[in-house]
């Protein structure tokens, strides 16, 4: 256990948690350190501190730019203690040795400007969670009351929970640096060297962690969720990201559960917004999807397609679910709704079955050219391989543009039907299948190794529906024995 005798303290948030942390402390006995203006906080509280100035010899310089960067601060941080030429060089330095550095970084990530740009700060963070065997570094407010409880309880600090705030404090300082490079990428500077980067085929991707998720694809195995961007693509369009999903309520969401909702929203944006539409998934492939004269409507079709499929699935709509909707729903087993937004009733009575997900989805524009090429999937092979592409455009298709090559010529009605296959089929695994009849899917088979059998399926589950229903494929569809 690392008992403390002498602290550091150098903060931007001066509030209460600090008051009770530097509380403790004086009550403790420990000669503590801190900068001009913790000090002065410090003082108006009636709580002993000497400054830092007394011991580098200088106060704040720079208009504060530069408060913590000088040699007796820095030894009496990294000193070991149990190295005898550390000893000897801190006393050559009349430097004290510090067993508690308290520092926080500034708001960087609130203001983004260049004097928000911490370096004292970001320095004394590593040097003393680089030295955590022989002190302790706190790095943010939130962890000052589990320190006073530590050190009540024990009469110190443990190893173990010193190398956890080491951890916690190189972090913070990882995620405050990538903060300030995505700053200072947006410069023109910056940007000329991003292009000469990307002319040498270099890219920079740039990950966030957003949470643990409960399991990874089977329960055995460990997931969890990132957020990315790229160096060289900071104009990526911001509606069309993670932080815009809501979960509103329901058990936390899978591995699974992600792909299923990034399946849906990627199908049901394919449809405006003024035509009432409905999608189903499972295993991250459509299984029914309709069209409809309100959401109830184009709900119950897209069930028929498929409701054995359906069962415990995921339920996508395009505009906002309401009272009559949610009763309807309710009636059958799902695992999540993904909607824009959700009425207050229904909310309320969806709210009823506590494990039910509901998530919102941020209302961009859809069938945007323009978003190609803007946004990127990724995918990783071989064990250490990546591959990128541009997302699929959300282009329509125009009649006037496609050719037919047969004799048979399609009706007004037939175009309709097949442009709404088309949306559909594109969404689905290949080798992929989709019958349509008057405004909604019949049949669905998708992720066959034999495009003979993704048709007799889908077929199959039209049943006599199929009669008189157009059929999109996602692939060359050249042969007469489908």
């Amino acid at each position: 256990m690392l008992k403390i005798k002498r602290a550091l303290i150098s903060v931007s948030q001066k509030d209460q948690e600090l008051l009770s942390l530097a509380k403790f402390l004086d009550e403790l006995e420990i000669e503590i350190y801190a900068s001009d203006g913790t000090k002065n906080f410090l003082a108006e509280k009636k709580i002993r501190a000497t400054s830092t100035s007394e011991l580098t010899g200088f106060s704040d310089l720079l208009g504060g730019r530069l408060k913590t960067l000088d040699a007796k601060i820095f030894a009496g941080v990294l000193a070991r203690k149990d190295v005898q030429a550390d000893a000897l060089d801190l006393a050559k330095l009349q430097a004290p040795n510090f067993d508690l550095v308290v520092v926080d970084l500034y708001h960087f990530q609130e203001k983004s400007t260049l004097e928000q740009i911490d370096i004292g700060g970001a320095s004394l963070l590593r040097a003393a969670a680089k030295n955590y065997q022989n002190s302790v570094v706190l790095s943010q407010k939130e962890q000052y009351s589990e320190f006073i409880s530590l050190y009540s309880l024990g009469g110190g600090i443990s190893e173990k929970a010193r190398l956890e705030y080491a951890a916690l404090a190189f972090k913070l300082s990882s995620d405050y640096d990538r903060a300030v490079y995505h700053y200072l990428d947006q410069t023109k500077k910056i940007k000329r060297e991003q292009k000469e980067q990307k002319e040498q085929n270099l890219e920079l991707i740039c990950l966030k962690q957003v949470n643990t998720l409960r399991y990874g694809e089977n329960p055995h195995q460990k997931a969890k969720l990132f957020q990315f961007s790229f160096s060289g693509d900071q104009e990526q369009v911001q509606e069309n990201s993670l932080e815009n999903f809501k979960k509103l309520q329901g058990k936390e969401l899978s591995y699974n559960n992600w792909l299923d909702i990034d399946a849906a929203w990627n199908l049901i944006r394919e449809f405006e917004r003024e035509i009432p539409a409905c999608a189903i998934i499972k295993h991250g492939s459509a299984c029914g999807l309709a069209l409809g004269e309100d959401l109830l409507d184009s709900y119950q079709s897209a069930l028929d397609c498929d409701p054995v499929s359906a069962f415990g699935g995921v339920v996508v709509f395009n505009q906002t679910v309401d009272k009559e909707l949610a009763l309807k729903i309710k009636q059958f087993f799902l695992e999540i709704i993904v909607a824009p937004d959700f009425s207050e009733e229904s909310s309320e009575i969806l709210g009823a079955k506590k494990n039910l997900r509901l998530v919102t989805y941020p209302r961009v524009n859809i069938n945007q050219s323009n978003l190609q090429g803007k946004v990127s999937s990724l995918r990783s092979v071989c064990g250490n391989g990546l591959l990128l592409q541009e997302q699929n455009t959300r282009q329509v298709l125009d009649p006037e543009e496609l050719k037919v090559v047969t004799s048979f010529q399609p009706s007004k009605e037939d175009w309709l039907q097949l442009l709404l296959a088309s949306r559909v089929v594109k969404h689905l695994s290949s080798n992929a299948i989709v019958v349509v009849k008057e405004n909604r899917t019949v049949g669905i088979a998708a992720g066959q190794s034999s495009r003979l059998d993704a048709v007799r399926l889908s077929l199959e589950k039209g049943s006599d529906l199929s009669s008189g229903a157009v059929l999109a494929s996602d692939g060359f569809f050249p042969f007469p024995d489908s």
